[in-house]
């Protein structure tokens, strides 16, 4: 299959009076993996929830197969699945788990064949794990039987919520391999949420920045962010993003406490005569280079006061950069955007 599978048209989600995120189109092409990173409280598990329906958006349409749904909707039943952060097990067998799903939407063909290889999938050989009782399972094994739940469904989306937040290094192994498999075998579409920057962009065809509800769709972006309280729910300092990340920002508008700018926005240079006039520059230092495995594209990671910055940079440029290397960055005020 090809084309949007699942798209997203002028979404709003709001608790109470607060606006949490809002997009104006996104769509789910077939077959791809999609991966979205971004700090705590910036909407990813919202989005996620959303697209599961699990939770019906305040505002905007969602249509899955050219139809459109919301939480319930009968085209959904079995091809819509979520794995969420806090999801738990029956207190039965691991058979019992993964096989509840299928016998919740009454698929009984082929049942004892899918549970089984739904747990070949995420390494857990069914003759040790059938009849295990979820008592007896660690926290990565535990983790990968909640998964194997929804994969024994072969839905069209599989949804993840921090796939590998606290497990150990081999179930995270096994949950990617698992996840690269239900695209390859099944031609499941993925959406993956996670704080694991590098293992996210192993698996995704994209990678996606959810930010103070806001999704941004370059492939890395530098979000400078006054430090925001949710307990209080009132900024540190307080002060504006241009007094807090000053010179860095250029002053933002009243009420705004955040910066965003492009990794492809961000420049250096050894020459501060070589920087255009109009530029704002400041002195950072180069941590390190990596080449990002989707987009063959080369990145330095820099650090400003404590601050790590992503700046897209050229092969020329590459041999010439090394890490603890001080350097000039810039940018131009036009492409920062703020929230």
């Amino acid at each position: 299959m090809t084309g949007a599978l699942f798209e997203i048209r002028r979404l709003v989600h709001r608790y109470k009076d607060r606006t949490v995120l809002e997009e104006e189109f996104l769509d789910l092409e077939a077959g791809t993996i999609t991966g979205i990173s971004g700090p705590n409280g910036g909407g990813k598990s919202t989005l996620i929830n959303i697209l599961g329906l699990i939770v019906k958006p305040f505002q905007g349409t969602l249509t899955f197969k050219g139809e459109k749904v919301e939480p319930f909707s009968p085209v959904a039943r079995g091809r819509i699945a979520t794995l969420t952060q806090d999801a738990s097990l029956l207190s039965r067998s691991v058979e019992e788990n993964v096989s509840y799903g299928l016998r919740a939407i009454q698929h009984a063909k082929d049942r004892k064949a899918r549970v089984g290889s739904a747990l070949e999938a995420v390494g857990l050989a069914p003759s040790r794990f059938l009849g295990r009782s979820v008592k007896a399972l660690s926290g990565g094994e535990a983790r990968r039987v909640a998964l194997a739940a929804r994969l024994a469904l072969r839905p069209d989306i599989l949804l993840l919520d921090e796939p590998t937040a606290h497990v150990d290094e081999h179930s995270n192994a096994m949950i990617r391999r698992a996840v690269l498999h239900a695209r390859e075998a099944w031609g499941t579409t993925l959406l993956i949420s996670s704080h694991d920057r590098e293992w996210l962009e192993s698996i995704s065809d994209r990678t996606l920045t959810v930010f103070s509800g806001r999704i941004f769709k370059e492939e890395r972006v530098n979000i400078l962010a006054v430090p925001y309280d949710y307990e209080t729910e009132t900024h540190k300092f307080g002060g504006t993003v241009d007094e807090f990340l000053n010179p860095l920002s250029c002053p933002p508008p009243s009420g705004c406490f955040s910066a965003i700018l492009p990794a492809s926005a961000l420049h250096l240079s050894h020459d501060p005569d070589g920087i255009p006039a109009d530029a704002v520059r400041f002195h950072s230092t180069v941590s390190g280079v990596f080449l990002s495995n989707k987009n063959k594209m080369l990145y330095a990671t820099l650090l400003f006061r404590d601050t790590p910055l992503s700046a897209r940079i050229t092969a020329s440029q590459a041999g010439t950069i090394t890490p603890g290397q001080a350097i000039y960055a810039y940018y131009h005020p036009s492409d920062l955007s703020f929230r």
